[in-house]
């Protein structure tokens, strides 16, 4: 799924980090995990699907890169609504200290949603389950050290995970949003409605959750050739994404189908906006 631009983020992009040749031979261990992986064994088997998912991105990293952010999409669109509700938050309880902690679940090459909110003063945590993703990352997401105060009172600051976003863990209370764009869907069903429980949690009183799923209804599947690679989707039916963002206890901001075209092929996403 692509991970677009929106066309004003300016910064030069590199590839080299996630070059496939670079790649293949780090994620050996992972094709070999994934020997017996077919579409008709891989939901009963999630060991294999988060090896599949992390050793093709490993091996996708450049080619995704280059490729997604030739498609225009929404999501700057749906994370400014985020960070205006985060600014008037912040005006209305004359809240400047400390900066506003978001956890980004699968951040890719950090383009352009962790360089946005870096760049507008916010203390992010940049996950994803792939090493030559982080490594993207760590190369378009830099932040400069400075000694002038003012100048560090206004500068975000970023700190990668490289992790399964089911392996993450933090206290409750720990964050003022938590994104995930592009990415949950990525896990199984019930993995993707614990997570949303766990957001919950981890949520401070009156943080938002961002995400955006695919609407339709699939249980799991492997798309074959996804830029040369397989790669694992699943998805809820739209009505059953409303009902477990409720029941966790999600107060729904707003839900939205947006129609993105990825070569010349519909693609219809659901945006999901939620307030603890």
């Amino acid at each position: 799924m692509a991970i677009p631009n929106n066309g004003h983020t300016t910064a030069s992009l590199s590839t080299g980090g996630g070059d496939a040749d670079n790649n293949r031979g780090s994620v050996a261990n992972d094709q070999a995990d994934m020997s017996s992986l077919t579409s008709g064994n891989a939901v009963e088997n999630k060991t294999n699907i988060k090896a599949l998912v992390r050793a093709n991105y490993d091996i996708i990293a450049a080619r995704y890169l280059i490729w997604a952010i030739s498609f225009p999409s929404p999501r700057l669109e749906f994370l400014q609504k985020v960070m205006e509700r985060l600014q008037t938050r912040a005006l209305a309880t004359n809240f400047t200290k400390p900066k506003p902690r978001v956890l980004e679940l699968g951040c890719g090459a950090g383009v352009p949603a962790t360089q946005l909110m870096v760049r507008s003063g916010y203390a992010v945590i940049a996950n994803d389950i792939s090493a030559a993703q982080m490594q993207l990352a760590r190369e378009h997401v830099v932040v400069s050290p400075t000694s002038d105060e003012s100048e560090q009172n206004e500068c975000g600051s970023v700190e990668f995970v490289h992790a399964d976003m089911m392996n993450l863990d933090y206290p409750s209370d720990s964050f003022d949003a938590v994104v995930g764009l592009y990415s949950i869907f990525h896990l199984p069903r019930d993995e993707q409605e614990v997570l949303i429980g766990r957001i919950y949690r981890w949520l401070k009183q009156g943080g938002y959750l961002l995400m955006n799923v695919g609407a339709m209804d699939e249980s799991g599947s492997i798309q074959e050739d996804f830029l040369g690679e397989d790669m694992y989707w699943s998805w809820f039916p739209e009505k059953v994404y409303r009902e477990i963002v409720t029941r966790e206890g999600f107060v729904v901001v707003e839900t939205e189908v947006r129609v993105e075209v990825e070569d010349g092929r519909e693609v219809h996403f659901m945006w999901i906006l939620g307030r603890k």
